[in-house]
């Protein structure tokens, strides 16, 4: 099992080859996300909002999407997700 943080989401997302290599590798019901990663993404988007408005409506519809794709994956930070 795997627990993406955001700098691993977020390196996708930009298409940056390593990460998106190494993601396409692994078995994707493997792969999992937090809540944090989902809030700390949320929280640069509202932040990207107030200089890159565009951007920010491009990655809010892209984080939507992701939600939406992974919602079985998605794990509360519980004591036994962080061990």
């Amino acid at each position: 099992m795997y627990l993406l943080d955001t700098n691993i989401v977020s390196d996708v997302e930009r298409r940056l080859p390593k990460p998106t290599a190494w993601l396409a590798s692994v078995d994707p019901a493997s792969v999992n996300l937090s809540v944090i990663t989902l809030g700390e993404i949320e929280r640069g988007i509202v932040k990207l909002r107030k200089v890159d408005p565009e951007r920010a409506t491009r990655l809010d519809l892209w984080l939507r999407e992701l939600r939406r794709d992974n919602a079985d994956r998605i794990l509360a930070v519980t004591e036994e997700v962080a061990l």
